[in-house]
């Protein structure tokens, strides 16, 4: 990692000119970040947290790295580029404007909305890998640690994905977003649940006229479809039939069944939270009644 980052450091083309072709653009973002997910899969299959077939399957942990930086990279356009930094693949912005900074004019919003979708739809490309790691670990503070920021990184992507806000200042999910995905995202049906929600915002949001529409339908379409591999709804399914038993299946099953005993603390962790809110709630509408029933009496 240090070797690619120094030279990166050294390389007067990259400081001018930025990341130029899709290949440089997967290359950056492994020593940013698909290495350092390969580091922590040694460590977390040697300490018996996960699956050691994980380390024969080091793209997954490229594709967990990768997608978490890409998504930061779209999202961070108008802040690298006041910084001076461009890392939107030259090969990918090229085809919308003749420079990275065009973006910001006014004439050229809807050309950087239509390369930001270029750029989701590659980012997308790192999502069924993503699922799949997760289904691999076993341990479940190890678990939350890996899930969370894959969660926050498609439910960026559903946010600023046609979103023009993103070519003038930086774009965030919600704090209550936030704190609701690292709640939702304890258990590995939770994280299905919340990938297959935010895969229907972005397909849902992706209008006709968009040049990369039919792509990414189709790229939605294809993880969606792999949420229905990992996880069927047995509805779905002929009567008497079964599910494929794919390698991917029965890794997010053994995942699933896990879940169970968290998924019953979780519940009666909610109902214990919804009592609490109730009677905060009925508490204080108590008092404002008397407070006004008492002021109307000495009124």
């Amino acid at each position: 990692m240090g070797a690619g980052m120094a030279k990166y450091a050294r390389d007067e083309d990259f400081k001018l000119n930025g990341v130029r072709t899709v290949k440089d653009y997967d290359l950056y973002c492994h020593y940013v970040a698909g290495l350092v997910g390969e580091g922590l899969t040694k460590l977390i299959t040697a300490a018996k947290f996960g699956s050691p077939t994980l380390l024969d399957r080091m793209n997954l942990s490229e594709s967990m790295g990768l997608f978490l930086q890409k998504t930061n990279i779209i999202r961070d356009y108008k802040e690298d580029l006041d910084d001076g930094r461009t890392f939107w693949p030259k090969e990918v912005w090229g085809k919308y404007a003749k420079n990275l900074s065009d973006f910001e004019k006014p004439e050229f919003i809807q050309k950087g909305v239509y390369c930001i979708s270029e750029l989701v739809l590659n980012a997308l490309g790192e999502a069924k890998d993503s699922l799949t790691y997760l289904s691999l670990i076993y341990d479940h503070s190890t678990f939350n640690f890996t899930a969370i920021p894959q969660v926050m990184a498609i439910a960026t992507l559903a946010e600023i994905f046609e979103n023009p806000l993103v070519l003038k200042q930086n774009v965030k999910i919600r704090r209550g977003t936030t704190a609701k995905l690292i709640l939702e995202s304890r258990t590995y049906s939770g994280v299905l649940d919340i990938f297959s929600h935010y895969l229907r915002i972005i397909h849902h949001k992706c209008p006709v006229a968009d040049p990369n529409y039919l792509e990414i339908s189709l790229k939605c379409g294809e993880i969606e479809q792999y949420l229905e591999e990992l996880n069927p709804d047995s509805s779905h399914l002929p009567k008497g039939a079964k599910p494929m038993q794919t390698q991917s299946y029965l890794d997010a099953q053994k995942k699933l069944e896990t879940d169970v005993p968290l998924q019953k603390v979780i519940e009666k962790e909610t109902s214990a939270c919804n009592a609490a809110v109730t009677f905060v709630g009925i508490t204080f509408v108590s008092l404002l009644y008397f407070a006004y029933y008492f002021y109307v009496q000495s009124v």
